[in-house]
């Protein structure tokens, strides 16, 4: 049972999907955010640690072994994160002035302050291999379907005003 999830492994992969897919799901759910990935990552190497064999031990004996590397990789990863986290917001505000514009007449009213998003912000800059993957493969599908709504808003308003016209 030691080493049920060894690196490659069909139960390593398979822990490692549901992983990603419940630390996208944290992440897009305004709920949990960064704190529920966090709690799903901290799982997923404990269930690494006590059933992976020997899968951080070699991971620790890499790091002792190649310091300056893995400080690069370390420094690589937060320069990423930050980066994406800036197009991140961008296309979050995107989001939420068209949202605004559909639903308020003076948006200047509801720009979004940095200090009210920290918390995603952080989490993008955390997690930013999951939340880039989410938003790639999210975003434009929603996109289209918003238009699509919106062009056929009319028609399903208009049939459901003729079945409900005394």
């Amino acid at each position: 049972m030691t080493g049920l999830f060894l690196f490659g492994t069909l139960w390593f992969w398979l822990l490692s999907v549901i992983a990603f897919i419940f630390i996208i799901t944290s992440l897009e759910h305004r709920r949990y955010g960064g704190t529920g990935a966090t709690w799903v990552m901290i799982l997923f190497f404990g269930i690494l640690y006590f059933w992976g064999g020997n899968t951080l031990g070699s991971i620790g004996e890499y790091l002792s072994q190649n310091p300056v590397q893995c400080l690069l990789y370390g420094l690589g990863y937060i320069t990423t994160g930050i980066v994406w986290s800036f197009v991140k917001w961008y296309y979050f505000l995107l989001n939420y002035k068209e949202k605004v514009d559909r639903s308020y007449a003076n948006w200047r009213d509801y720009i979004p302050k940095v200090s009210d998003n920290k918390g995603k912000i952080i989490a993008w800059m955390t997690y930013w291999p999951m939340s880039a993957v989410w938003t790639i493969i999210n975003d434009p599908i929603r996109r289209i379907y918003d238009k699509i709504y919106l062009k056929l808003g009319k028609v399903y308003q208009g049939i459901s005003d003729r079945i409900f016209k005394d």
